[in-house]
């Protein structure tokens, strides 16, 4: 009876909910925040004031904040001046309820997610593993949680159990089909090997939070880059690995012996790229072979065993992600600016079941870290959790492998999806743009690479584009006794911008003691990376090189089923829709797509808002939008209007064919933006104008979905 009551005032909930929602054929912006959108709280109130003191201004200056995207190349040379998407992701499995026979679990105060009573250092690490693994993310939104719980009652209400499964029956009659166990105690852990460990993605992630509570969480990244160098032998993850785990002074060093450190060194300087290329397509790398034969070791001696005891006490085992019935299945594979301002919009319409996809748990804002590489201290204010903005449906972390007409494949495993948003980007043939899994990996490599910026005196930047010129901006201003130099191809620095760009900025990094070296291509670098040769034939020598131009498209995961979407570049072939070629229910945008607009941040935003509205207007049975039509931004070729920060004194203001000025004013104009795109992307902001009407809320499908018209 109570069991029914209860029912039956959540069913109630639920239809008013979905009574309430805006299911108009009219693609007007919404102005009710969207259904898991929180109001700015009070905490935020004095930045939302000044936020809108700069409204106005922003509203001419639509890209102010955006990378130029101008490395000062030559013609036919690959710019990286772009900020948007980070590297392919792949996949590990999230969590929805609690299994029974899980230790007693206690509700946070705040509402927040519920706790582990653990008993010591081994079951608080597995709490967090637990916790990081769980559907529930730790919003406080109020609106957020009353729509997950509905969405969990009404599936559990509607799913009865399967008599067909052979599993064992679950949490609110949910059988449990013996694909991911409902305890890990029933994984018999005793006779768990690592092996076993590595290859599942829930026990893989947790003993990777259990070795960070040993002080050895670089041994579990150091094997898993390993397996991904297994599927991908390429030069630049030798060197990735290489410069992160193997030499002394890496960020995350291995506790090998020293003699096993000095011959895999050695041993690299042989190993070049084109043999690399020129090796059998399965045969494997065996280069760092000797460090993890050290490696797993050390596990299977120190930390396995802790693990297996922890394991065996504490349920962290994840169950099947719950998808709404009727739900439409949406697969993001990225986590750049683009895939979360899609993710955004979608997760929270309760018509869509949202996955994203990525090779780490966190937000980066590209934009601002040329700023975080010269102070590594302010990178707290410049990132946030995926799990603050997917707040209804689960962050999945991992590398894509493949993906196929109606899924994505990553670790062996597949999220099967109705629509597919590749915004995988294109990556640097360096690390100002990361890739790093966690945070404190993340934050360790960058306070890493700022030692190894402090002990250097001589500096080279590679690139005139805005990110070379923010760099040697901000090195400058941050060391000004060392020799900081940039050298590109193009005889003018900020190359898409106007001219008086160049003239302006060149005196002014010069002012700042800053060598340019223009009109001169590198052409050979040494081993060591410390020695260079233009073109022209001089020879620059430096302690330390920041490659900021070659822009590389993170498409490998399409080759093996779909080579035929991508250009003779690798990046893939996009429709004016934002549609993948050949394909309805696939899109794509920002720096991977081949169409010929400014790679900028605001293009990603603008792209990420367009697709989230074509995927609702499909649904409608309408037509998808051609970019720049009915609402939707346009996104230009050359750009309109942008800031290139000069350090933390100064940027510059260009807006074509009309003002080109330098200042501490524009400086403000450009961290103002940044801010405010990082308050719409958590939903404490509405989703600005200038990047495109926002779609409007679908409430959730009534049937399954049906075949779609193509368009």
């Amino acid at each position: 009876m109570l069991l029914g009551t209860i029912r039956n005032r959540v069913a109630n909930r639920r239809n008013n909910a979905v009574a309430n929602a805006s299911d108009s054929d009219s693609d007007s912006e919404y102005t009710q925040p969207l259904s898991g959108e929180t109001t700015p709280d009070t905490s935020s109130t004095q930045d939302c004031a000044s936020s809108a003191a700069t409204t106005g201004a922003l509203e001419e200056l639509w890209a102010i904040g955006a990378d130029p995207g101008d490395s000062g190349l030559l013609d036919g040379e690959e710019d990286s001046s772009s900020y948007s998407d980070h590297p392919e992701g792949g996949l590990c499995s999230t969590t929805v309820a609690t299994p029974p026979g899980s230790p007693t679990f206690a509700t946070r105060p705040n509402g927040g997610e519920p706790t582990l009573r653990a008993e010591s250092t081994s079951m608080l690490a597995l709490d967090r593993a637990y916790r990081k693994l769980s559907f529930d993310s730790s919003s406080d939104s109020e609106p957020s949680r009353q729509r997950s719980h509905r969405r969990a009652a009404a599936h559990f209400s509607s799913v009865p159990p399967s008599p067909t499964s052979g599993g064992a029956p679950g949490l609110a009659g949910i059988t449990d089909t013996g694909s991911l166990p409902r305890s890990l105690a029933e994984s018999r852990s005793d006779s768990l090997s690592l092996d076993d460990v590595l290859g599942r993605s829930d026990l893989r992630t947790a003993l990777r939070v259990f070795a960070g509570t040993e002080f050895a969480e670089e041994n579990v990244f150091f094997l898993e880059e390993l397996a991904l160098l297994k599927r991908f032998p390429e030069w630049r993850l030798v060197q990735e690995i290489l410069n992160d785990y193997i030499r002394s002074e890496s960020p995350l060093a291995l506790n090998i012996e020293h003699r096993t450190r000095e011959r895999i060194i050695e041993a690299a300087t042989a190993l070049t790229p084109e043999i690399i290329k020129a090796m059998p397509k399965n045969q494997p790398i065996t280069l760092f072979d000797p460090a993890a034969r050290e490696v797993r070791s050390l596990i299977e001696t120190n930390i396995l065993p802790k693990f297996k005891h922890a394991l065996s006490r504490v349920n962290i085992a994840p169950t099947l992600s719950v998808v709404p019935p009727n739900a439409r299945r949406v697969v993001i594979v990225g986590g750049g600016i683009l895939g979360a301002f899609c993710a955004r919009l979608l997760d929270a319409m309760p018509r869509f079941h949202v996955t994203l996809v990525d090779t780490k748990e966190y937000f980066e804002l590209t934009p601002s870290i040329t700023t975080v590489m010269a102070n590594p201290s302010l990178v707290e204010n410049h990132r946030f959790l995926h799990t603050s903005y997917v707040r209804n449906g689960r962050v999945v972390i991992g590398y894509a492998t493949e993906v196929c007409h109606r899924q994505v494949r990553a670790d062996g495993q597949s999220i099967p999806y109705d629509y597919l948003v590749i915004a995988t980007g294109a990556t640097y043939n360096s690390q100002i743009r990361g890739n790093n899994v966690t945070t404190s990996y993340r934050t360790k490599k960058l306070n890493a690479d700022f030692r190894s910026l402090e002990q250097s005196r001589s500096v080279l930047i590679i690139g005139g584009g805005s990110v070379g010129v923010e760099l040697a901006a901000e090195f400058a201003e941050r060391f000004p006794t060392k020799h900081i130099m940039l050298v590109s191809s193009s005889p003018f620095l900020l190359r898409r911008l106007p001219k008086k760009a160049h003239r302006l900025v060149a005196p002014y990094l010069e002012s700042l003691g800053v060598e340019l070296i223009l009109g001169e291509r590198v052409v050979n670098l040494d081993t060591t990376g410390r020695r260079m040769e233009t073109d022209t034939g001089r020879i620059i020598e430096c302690d330390k090189f920041y490659l900021a131009t070659g822009q590389v498209p993170q498409t490998r995961f399409l080759k093996a089923h779909f080579s035929n979407l991508l250009d003779t570049t690798g990046f893939i072939r996009t429709r004016p829709t934002l549609q993948v070629f050949g394909f309805d229910h696939i899109f794509t945008g920002g720096d991977v797509a081949n169409l010929k607009v400014e790679k900028l941040a605001f293009a990603a935003a603008s792209h990420g808002v367009s697709i989230a509205r074509n995927i609702c207007r499909i649904e409608k049975g309408r037509a998808p939008l051609v970019i720049g039509t009915k609402g939707t931004a346009a996104s230009p070729g050359k750009p309109i209007a942008q800031v290139v920060s000069l350090g933390q004194s100064s940027g510059l203001f260009a807006m074509r064919g009309s003002y080109i000025a330098i200042g501490m004013r524009y400086l403000n104009l450009k961290k103002n933006f940044e801010r405010d795109m990082m308050l719409m992307i958590q939903g404490r902001a509405p989703i600005s104008a200038l990047l495109g009407k926002v779609p409007s809320v679908l409430p959730a499908a009534t049937k399954p979905m049906e075949k779609r018209p193509r368009f």
